[in-house]
């Protein structure tokens, strides 16, 4: 079986310096590999470290959940089922003990988003006013319009009164429906 090794490396012309420097650097390949699985390294961050990074990422992840539930809740609205959720969510998020400053809304208002559709055809100026971007005054201009022209057939004509257009009929779209 030597005699094989010997033949095969005579045949590859490897000289028996270069047998000896790929002898060496497999022999330090295997020792460095076993000393490395066998040796732990150290835990450069103390175990609080990793509390408190765990404790700001929940939070954070919390107040994410949230920001998402009330825009889905803008986009799809619920009948209340699902409103306990997010509450309890909001609640959570608002009583941590990580501080972080709070931005303003971007929107211009400051009315909360309805989470209940309202009939277009049948609700009142308060009703109408809760929707986003619609004040009183444009609360009562939907209210004589609909008194003039009739009831809704479709929600988009409510673009025909005057002050809605395509932006403000995409913020009240979703809490919109025709009928009871």
């Amino acid at each position: 079986m030597q005699n094989k090794i010997y033949f095969l490396l005579d045949r590859l012309n490897i000289t028996k310096a270069e047998r000896l420097t790929m002898v060496t650097i497999t022999t330090l390949i295997v020792l460095i590999t076993t000393g490395a699985a066998i040796l732990e390294p150290d835990n450069p961050f103390p175990d609080e470290h990793y509390a408190y990074a765990d404790s700001v990422f929940r939070v954070l992840s919390e107040r994410k959940a949230a920001d998402h539930i009330s825009l889905m809740a803008r986009y799809e609205p619920s009948t209340g089922s699902n409103t306990e959720p997010m509450v309890a969510l909001q609640t959570s998020t608002q009583t941590a003990s990580i501080s972080q400053p709070r931005t303003a809304p971007k929107s211009g208002s400051t009315k909360l988003p309805a989470l209940e559709s309202i009939s277009l055809n049948t609700a009142v100026a308060t009703e109408l006013d809760r929707l986003p971007g619609i004040g009183p005054k444009t609360a009562e201009v939907i209210i004589e319009y609909r008194n003039e022209h009739g009831p809704f057939q479709d929600l988009s004509h409510i673009m025909r009164v005057k002050g809605i257009g395509p932006k403000k009929w995409e913020q009240i779209r979703p809490y919109l429906r025709l009928n009871e």
